[in-house]
């Protein structure tokens, strides 16, 4: 048994895009579409060595919520497995327990396995707080969302995903991530280079007549301003919207997070007022 992508090139695990979404990247992002269609490559100066990290000590303790996360991942289709082989880089996972909320989550650790050494350099721009500031209007609302699994949108091309493989706890079975890892280089600027062209899908649709706009998105945290003039309710109502775009192009959204519109709100950690 082999693995290999469709026909076309597109992977066939986890969420796709929409095509609605591919209508909005310029000519100067093919190479960021042809990642979304197919998955984002890596770039290498070398070729990664061979690696075999055993799992974080904290993946034992809680072996068997270790593995069931694992599962819940493969189940998603963000791990693919079980393999029939050993992929060439195996990274380690760590687990966080929060016993407070009963909150159980594993972490691959791609910076452990030595991946990033071969790669190219790549650099980041996320929207931060002066950004968002400067296109504040007085007594603007503000809403915001939030990205589940925030890493699990952004996949990888799938001949390179042998470089993230793991190993899970209880079964020893391998499988390999198909999106991005918690700490490869280049995870940032895939990052800021979706949220770029997410900001520019929702202000061409959701807000359109320039009475409200998204201004910002963090990694996971996206930042919108509606003109006061609309009033809560309208604006409560773009947010909704907002949630629904992010959905129809195959983003999850953790609606539970959604913050509703506000003259009050949280941003990177910063409140922002927006009172006259």
């Amino acid at each position: 048994m082999t693995y290999h992508d469709t026909a076309d090139g597109l992977y066939e695990p986890g969420v796709r895009y929409s095509e609605l979404l591919y209508e909005h990247f310029l000519p100067s992002e093919q190479s960021l579409l042809e990642g979304c269609r197919s998955g984002h490559r890596m770039s290498f100066v070398s070729k990664p060595p061979r690696f075999h990290r055993d799992n974080h000590p904290s993946c034992y303790e809680f072996a068997d919520r270790s593995q069931e996360d694992l599962e819940r991942s493969a189940r998603a289709g963000v791990l693919e497995g079980p393999l029939h082989y050993e992929p060439w880089s195996v990274t380690q996972i760590g687990s966080i327990y929060i016993p407070e909320k009963d909150k159980f989550r594993n972490v691959w650790n791609g910076r452990s396995s030595g991946v990033n050494r071969s790669m190219a350099p790549a650099s980041a721009r996320y929207d931060y707080l002066e950004d968002i500031l400067s296109l504040q209007t007085p007594g603007c609302y503000m809403s915001g969302w939030d990205l589940k699994d925030a890493f699990w949108n952004n996949p990888r091309w799938q001949p390179h995903c042998d470089y993230m493989g793991v190993e899970f706890p209880v079964t020893k079975d391998f499988y390999r991530a198909r999106y991005d890892m918690f700490g490869f280089a280049d995870a940032p600027q895939h990052q800021a280079d979706m949220a770029r062209v997410l900001k520019r899908y929702l202000n061409a649709t959701v807000h359109s007549d320039g009475r409200s706009q998204c201004t910002g998105i963090f990694v996971d945290d996206g930042h919108t301003v509606h003109d006061s003039t609309l009033g809560v309710d309208e604006a409560t109502a773009r947010t909704e919207e907002e949630l629904t775009a992010l959905e129809r192009m195959g983003i999850r959204v953790s609606k539970h997070k959604t913050q509703y519109p506000s003259t009050v709100k949280d941003y990177i950690g910063r409140e922002i007022h927006s009172m006259p």
